[in-house]
């Protein structure tokens, strides 16, 4: 049975698809189709013989790996560590991260490409647990820790990752045993940019958020998915405007926990700036003229959003 030796546990939005891209282009390394399984989540019910075909291509690298960036979500998931350890217990851990206020906003942003009934930025940032928690890198991975040895797990910064791809990729190889010289072609360029989101359509958001829509985006390639986004998709300038009391509400409830992150991973506490001028920079981009408001409506929980937050009692009791 093939069963993965790494896995990429998040956070979401901090570059984890570019990083499975090229690690995956490694001669020993293998990584599983599609990226994001979720099976210690959301398909844990359907047990290890699914999970497994998903690493039936797998033809003897040294290195086997799956990327499922919500598995670090613990806010929606806490016994996805447990599980995790209970079924891999000599399994590596990748934890890739960005600047929390950054990722945050990305977060939003994702979800209102895809066409989720999420609010304005602020108004999702104080009502949303996920949106906010996720960017509390400390408390995440300290979940992790409970079950697992610090040796056990690679935490990578987004930033390091764009300003060196390279070096990057090279303490992963060296955390994954296999040939630390190898050069990925091309790993500079970054094969998943986000200046402007495509943004789902009414139309096209009403079929993904069916049951077939569903079924579809699990099984459909992603050239055929493509086909389907570029007729009924559009782009738009999807940008965060924040009110200035909420941005200081989120860097007070963040800040502490990501000092003692970057304490925990050696780097300096200025890593990530949070003072007066960072909040000048975002408040200023809040400003721009031409931005798009959305409406300051109540949080309505859609397909995904639905599916994680109204189901999970009933999934939570399947996996004790």
């Amino acid at each position: 049975m093939t069963l993965p030796n790494f896995l990429i546990i998040g956070a979401p939005k901090c570059g984890t698809t570019s990083l499975c891209f090229h690690l995956n282009r490694h001669p020993d390394v293998f990584m599983s189709k599609p990226k994001e399984i979720d099976f210690f989540n959301r398909q844990y019910y359907r047990g290890m013989l699914w999970y497994e075909n998903h690493f039936q291509n797998w033809s003897g690298e040294k290195a086997v790996g799956e990327g499922s960036i919500t598995y670090s979500s613990t806010c929606l998931w806490p016994q996805v560590p447990r599980i995790i350890a209970d079924n891999l217990p000599s399994v590596q851990l990748i934890y890739m991260v960005r600047h929390p206020i950054d990722r945050l906003e990305s977060r939003w942003s994702q979800h209102v490409a895809n066409g989720d009934r999420i609010p304005e930025l602020n108004m999702a940032v104080r009502e949303w647990r996920p949106i906010l928690e996720e960017s509390l890198y400390w408390h995440q991975i300290n979940q992790f820790r409970r079950y697992f040895a610090d040796e056990q797990i690679l935490i990578l910064f987004y930033e390091d990752f764009r300003t060196n791809p390279n070096a990057t990729l090279k303490r992963c190889f060296e955390f994954l045993g296999v040939n630390s010289t190898y050069q990925v072609p091309g790993a500079q360029k970054n094969i998943n940019p986000r200046s402007k989101l495509p943004m789902d359509t009414k139309l096209w958001s009403n079929i993904r958020n069916t049951a077939f829509g569903l079924a579809a985006r699990r099984v459909l390639p992603e050239g055929v998915k493509d086909i389907f986004r570029a007729f009924l998709r559009k782009n738009l300038d999807v940008s965060p405007i924040w009110d200035e009391i909420t941005l200081n509400w989120a860097i007070e409830v963040i800040e502490n926990d990501a000092r003692q992150f970057l304490k925990y991973c050696g780097k300096d506490e200025s890593f990530w700036d949070f003072g007066a001028e960072m909040t000048k920079r975002k408040l200023e981009l809040s400003r721009k003229p031409g931005l798009k408001i959305l409406a300051k409506t109540p949080f309505v929980r859609m397909s995904l959003l639905e599916y994680e937050m109204l189901n999970n009692e009933d999934r939570h009791d399947q996996v004790n």
